[in-house]
């Protein structure tokens, strides 16, 4: 009987020890934003912004700074965007945007981001706090940066044209 206990004990301290050493696989990344404060920079250019992105494909860019951006608006929807600074305003198509527009980069890499199975895991170090995925956006390869156990935003970035975006926590 006292083998059978050992045997038991051991088997439950085993557990224990071990539970803890595996790596849990990274959370999801949360491309659902709202409001979310980053800072970007893009062919030179480094600006704030705040950006909401749904999962129904709405996703809203209002620049912060440089002063020459403060108050430019970008809200995409799956119609079309509209451009607003100020008391002026202006709809246009989607796809009468460049793609490699600062905003329409932004929103499409977003809305990639949010796609079912558009994500796939980079290698990375199982200790790591964060997770890297990677992705493609029609001709834009884009990697996220997220926070390993929440999934929450970190960074995005982009190769071609060169983008970064660092989004506050």
């Amino acid at each position: 009987m006292i083998g059978i206990k050992r045997i038991i004990a051991l088997a439950l301290l085993l557990m224990i020890l071990f539970t803890g050493c595996a790596s849990a696989a990274p959370a999801s990344p949360v491309t659902e934003l709202s409001g979310a404060r980053c800072t970007i920079k893009c062919s030179g250019l480094s600006c704030t912004a705040t950006v909401t992105n749904t999962l129904s494909g709405i996703t809203t860019i209002g620049f912060t700074s440089p002063p020459s951006l403060n108050g430019h608006v970008y809200s995409f929807t799956p119609q079309g965007c509209r451009i607003t600074f100020g008391d002026l305003s202006l709809t246009a198509d989607n796809s009468r945007l460049s793609a490699r527009a600062l905003p329409q980069l932004i929103r499409d890499v977003m809305k990639d981001a949010a796609s079912e199975g558009a994500l796939t895991p980079a290698a990375q170090p199982s200790d790591s706090d964060t997770a890297v995925w990677e992705g493609s956006a029609g001709a834009v390869s884009y990697t996220l940066e997220t926070d390993r156990s929440t999934g929450a935003l970190i960074s995005l970035r982009v190769k071609e044209p060169p983008l970064t975006a660092e989004f506050a926590q």
